[in-house]
């Protein structure tokens, strides 16, 4: 009995783990930019709640002022 594989298997595995990575790196890709939408707009949220506690508090007037950062 032979010890090791063969380069027929080696290279069947190298292919496989090279598909599916195609298909997952993209995936994971789409997931990170809706987790980024989803924390953006939970911070807007956020903003915007103590900006009306902030005026209810005061009775007054109360601007928020989103900037973009780099």
């Amino acid at each position: 009995m032979a010890a090791g594989y063969s380069i027929v298997e080696v290279m069947f595995v190298v292919g496989l783990v090279a598909t599916l990575s195609g298909v997952a790196v993209p995936q994971m890709l789409a997931a990170l930019d809706d987790f980024r939408a989803t924390g953006a707009a939970r911070y807007m949220a956020a903003r915007l709640q103590r900006a009306r506690m902030e005026a209810v508090m005061r009775s007054a007037e109360v601007a928020v002022k989103f900037t973009k950062t780099p």
